[in-house]
């Protein structure tokens, strides 16, 4: 639902493209002029008044329009059929009925009239863009309601309601846009598939052009604004190109894109209403009861004023409008003693007189005062165009840029879902992309891309293993590519390898390749690389007998196929295996590594200890005091350390294996202690005991005798 700027709900319509892809050449499926036209193909204006152009010429018919008759807007279907009127405070239906909830779109009257009806070009309908059945009014309020004037209000119509001849939407009437605006509001196409509602904001210096951008969003509320120095009281008029707008100030550039006024191109010593001629090139001025017509394309403002020609006479006040027929309509002069008149210009491109001025067009049956014709009714007119191209790449391109037909468009969509105004195309094929352009066209562009002297090909390798002539290079070519390559391989020497699209048994260095196609030559370098992984691994390399070990596979990710001997004729494949080793030794571990072409083997010692007794014994195991004793022991290499306790409170630290001599000076049975320390495995300690007697006494008696 989208919330309009008083909170209000209202249904959210959506513009869909169906992606048909079709392969037409420039071809535009409708014209934009056309369907613009249709839409005014009836006017209704002034009081009761209409014609209807839909015979191609102008025929009066009656309606049932009242009020002052300077605000009036009318819309047609895109079949020409009439849809509704309104001064833009009462909506009629096409039946001259007031549509049921029509009435008061702002709130105000002023002297038994409506609060609209006496502004200069006071109200316009505006198509929601992308919603076929919904319609804006916009009202503006007139002068005469003092601090009220100049009250911007909109409605919106539906045209499924009323079975089928409208009605204004529940909750979307009268709703407050802007205020402190002059009289007049008008709108024109966008360049992004939106409208700009124009307005004059009157309480600001210099006086402001206001831009209201329209989209399938909804209405913004915050007016693009442009300062125009001399601006005041003023029509609003837009070219039929849209670049040019004419206000009493003067014509001014226009841009569709941004809704900003631009640069001043001149302004006519003619001031008044106006109306540009269907191919832009020429302006028609209402100074006062003439017409006066001045040629745009001259380009210099002193000669475009020096252009100024009196065309044919008009009514006072009255207002000019390209009809659907090409043709420049407006009131003729007012006079009492016949009946109102429109006349016309019928060739408005022409220079001067031959414009065909005429001054009876279209005669109405009363006498009425006669001002206003109805405002423009702006449409965007969703066309779609269809290109193709054919793209013929050079030489060995190994990519082209592709680029849409209009780089100013909007919303690239390519068919790889990337966004962007270009694409990038590295092999043959079809290419599309969708977008839009101003105004609103949904493009579709195709690329048919073909590289009939050859997709420059790719080089793959096989690298070479680490000292072994074992690389490979061969040529890849796109999926597609029908062009005849011819091959000549060579080495750095300039030695010819092979004229195939592969070349073998290659050693890591530099090469070279010559592409032909009869047509187009190139020579393609290549570096053949080695393999620079190896296997490794890593392990506890001094172990005791028995313990578990965990090898550590740290091999590069090339390879992926091990095999492991341990030496003691145990193997494993497993990357990361355990083992044990139950005999003491040394043994040599081997791993072999396996990639797609290379191999490698990694090798380490690992080193077995067994426990090992600390067996010793004692020669002689009885002795006197004083008398040596030899303990004999043999050491295993594994041993590091060996400690002697004697049981004397004495002991002895050895590395080497040697036999110890001990004498004792103390008598008993002693406690003889040797403990080993070896490099893995656990200590051992092993104990015998020596006596050792007191010598005797000898009692020699009394030597004093």
């Amino acid at each position: 639902m989208l919330v309009t700027n008083t909170g209000q709900l209202m249904p959210r319509y959506y513009f869909v493209v169906r992606n048909i892809f079709f392969v037409l050449l420039n071809m535009q499926l409708w014209s934009t002029t056309f369907l613009w036209a249709q839409y005014e193909n009836v006017w209704v204006f002034e009081t009761q008044r209409g014609v209807d152009f839909n015979t191609g010429r102008p025929v009066a018919i009656p309606t049932a329009i009242e009020g002052f008759g300077e605000a009036n807007a009318s819309v047609c279907n895109e079949k020409g059929m009439l849809l509704f009127y309104t001064e833009g405070s009462l909506v009629w239906d096409r039946n001259g009925n007031l549509m049921p909830n029509g009435s008061n779109l702002t709130g105000f009257t002023y002297n038994n009239i409506t609060a609209t009806s006496s502004s200069a070009q006071g109200t316009v309908i505006v198509p929601l863009p992308d919603s076929p059945n919904l319609y804006y009014i916009f009202s503006m309020t007139e002068s005469e309601l003092n601090s009220n004037s100049g009250r911007l209000y909109y409605s919106v119509v539906d045209m499924r309601l009323n079975n089928g001849l409208g009605d204004i939407f529940p909750g979307q009437k009268g709703i407050l846009l802007d205020s402190n605006c002059t009289e007049s509001v008008t709108a024109v196409p966008g360049d992004h598939c939106n409208i700009w509602l124009l307005a004059i904001a009157r309480r600001s210096y210099p006086f402001s052009l206001k831009a209201f951008n329209i989209d399938n969003q909804g209405i913004n509320p915050v007016p693009i604004l442009s300062a125009i120095p001399g601006l005041s009281e003023s029509t609003i008029t837009l070219s039929p190109d849209r670049r040019k707008i004419f206000l009493n100030a003067g014509v001014f550039s226009f841009n569709p894109a941004s809704g900003l006024v631009g640069e001043l191109l001149f302004k006519p010593e003619a001031t008044g209403t106006g109306c540009f001629a269907p191919d832009n090139s020429k302006l028609y001025v209402n100074g006062g009861e003439q017409i006066y017509q001045y040629d745009l394309s001259l380009g210099d403002p002193i000669l475009i004023n020096g252009s100024q020609t009196k065309i044919g006479r008009i009514g006072s006040n009255s207002y000019m409008k390209l009809g659907p027929d090409q043709r420049i309509y407006f009131n003729a002069p007012y006079n009492t003693q016949q009946f109102s008149k429109l006349g016309s210009i019928d060739r408005p491109n022409l220079q001067g007189i031959a414009c065909q001025y005429r001054a009876e067009a279209l005669t109405f049956n009363d006498k009425l005062f006669a001002r206003a014709l109805p405002n423009i009714v702006p449409v965007i007119s969703k066309d779609t165009l269809y290109n193709a191209q054919l793209i013929t790449a050079p030489c060995f391109a190994t990519s082209l840029t592709i680029r849409p037909g209009d780089s100013s468009g909007w919303n690239f969509l390519w068919n790889d879902s990337q966004p962007g105004s270009f694409n990038i195309a590295d092999s043959p094929g079809t290419y599309w992309v969708s977008y839009y352009t101003a105004p609103c066209t949904y493009r579709t562009d195709s690329f048919t891309v073909g590289f009939p002297n050859g997709v420059l090909p790719h080089i793959k390798m096989d690298t070479s293993c680490a000292g072994i002539a074992n690389g490979r290079a061969y040529v890849y070519t796109y999926p597609g590519d029908t062009v005849g390559y011819r091959y000549t391989w060579r080495d750095s020497a300039n030695i010819i390898l092979s004229l195939g699209d592969t070349v073998a048994q290659l050693a890591a260095g530099r090469y070279s390749l010559m592409i032909s196609t009869g047509a187009c030559d190139t020579i393609l370098y290549f570096d053949m690389p080695e393999i620079e992984d190896r296997v490794s691994f890593e392990v506890d390399t001094v172990v005791c007998a028995g313990d578990t070990l965990t090898f550590n596979n740290s091999s590069g990710t090339y390879f992926d196929v091990f095999i492991w001997s341990f030496g003691d004729e145990a193997s494993s494949s497993d990357r990361q295996p355990v083992h044990s080793y139950t005999s003491p030794g040394i043994y040599t571990v081997n791993l072999v590594g396996n990639g797609r072409i290379c191999a490698d083997t990694a090798r380490l010692k690992v080193t077995v200890d067994a426990p090992y007794p600390a067996y010793f014994y004692i020669q002689p195991d009885s002795i006197c005091m004083g008398q040596p004793v030899t303990f004999y022991a043999h050491n295993n290499p594994t041993v590091i350390n060996q400690f002697w306790n004697f049981g004397d409170q004495s002991g002895l630290t050895a590395t080497e294996d040697t036999n110890i001599v001990h004498a004792y000076t103390a008598a008993g049975m002693l406690l003889v202690t040797r403990r080993l320390e070896f490099r893995t495995c656990p200590e051992s300690v092993y104990s015998d005991t020596v006596y050792v007697a007191s010598l005797p006494v000898v009692n020699l008696g009394d030597t004093s005798l």
